[in-house]
């Protein structure tokens, strides 16, 4: 699944068979038509050593690994581990979580094409799927509306493409709540209520400086209201933006239209009520 997952739905389609042989011994990795056959060997060591590291703690020694050189690990991986904890002393950085600086700091001079984008931010909606699939059918339900919505109102097409990215990850935040909040057969409490809420500011914080700020604030703008009823800002109607209107109305509809634990979804009569009395009540935008 991980390989079909990597190969149809990322940007690492090439890349995508390590998955598949990452837990064979090194004997068995294909070498001839495979050209990630040397990272796929080290990928089998790096993961192992994780595990080992987790579980052992200040007991955990990489030269265990030695005693399974040229059966399971190759030479050359081997080679890399102690070089790797020689001169960078990796296993103290992960235990101190100091080596997300220096991935940040990587990640910062990586180039990336826009369709790489593109399918990067796919993935990472798709990872909701891993989570709930009712989320992820949620969240391509919106895409969907949100796009009809778009062409009905003659949106720019820069514009249709912010809102097109907003939509696809205006629910990651989600990704920061339990599932047992999330899919409770119940009316929430209060207090698992405004837990549920600061997925929206959780949202923020993640995506902020790593993406358009144009598309941050359509996307964590999804459950504000017109009339200053909606959260996490209350933001009023002159404060809110054809895409953001287009994306609040588009989140209601998907989450009417989608059977909850807790609830049926509504029928198309039902829903058309519901938004018209929003509407009425001054809370979506009544173009949209």
């Amino acid at each position: 699944y991980g390989f079909l997952f990597l190969k149809n739905i990322t940007p690492l389609e090439e890349m995508s068979r390590m998955v598949l042989y990452h837990r064979v011994p090194c004997t068995k990795i294909p070498g001839e038509d495979f050209q990630y056959a040397k990272e796929t060997e080290i990928l089998s060591l790096a993961e192992a050593a994780e595990v080992y590291h987790l579980a052992l703690g200040e007991g955990f020694d990489h030269k265990m690994f030695r005693r399974q050189e040229g059966t399971f690990y190759s030479k050359e991986a081997l080679d890399l581990l102690d070089l790797a904890v020689a001169r960078f002393d990796v296993f103290s950085h992960l235990a101190d979580e100091s080596y997300q600086k220096e991935l940040d700091d990587i990640l910062e001079y990586m180039i990336f094409t826009n369709e790489d984008k593109k399918k990067f931010i796919q993935t990472i909606m798709m990872c909701i799927g891993f989570r709930s699939e009712i989320a992820l059918m949620d969240a391509v339900s919106c895409v969907c509306v949100s796009k009809q919505l778009a062409r009905k109102l003659n949106l720019a097409p820069e514009n249709e493409e912010k809102l097109y990215y907003a939509s696809l990850i205006h629910d990651i935040g989600m990704l920061s709540i339990p599932a047992k909040i999330i899919e409770a057969p119940r009316k929430l409490t209060q207090e698992e209520t405004a837990l549920t809420r600061t997925h929206v500011s959780r949202e923020e914080k993640i995506l902020l400086n790593r993406m358009d700020s144009e598309i941050v604030a359509i996307a964590t703008a999804h459950h504000e209201r017109l009339d200053g009823s909606g959260y996490p800002k209350g933001l009023t109607a002159s404060s809110l933006s054809r895409e953001q209107c287009i994306l609040q109305v588009a989140d209601v509809v998907t989450a009417l239209t989608s059977e909850r634990a807790y609830r049926k979804k509504l029928t198309k009569e039902e829903i058309i009520k519901t938004l018209k009395q929003d509407v009425k009540d001054g809370k979506l935008h009544r173009q949209v």
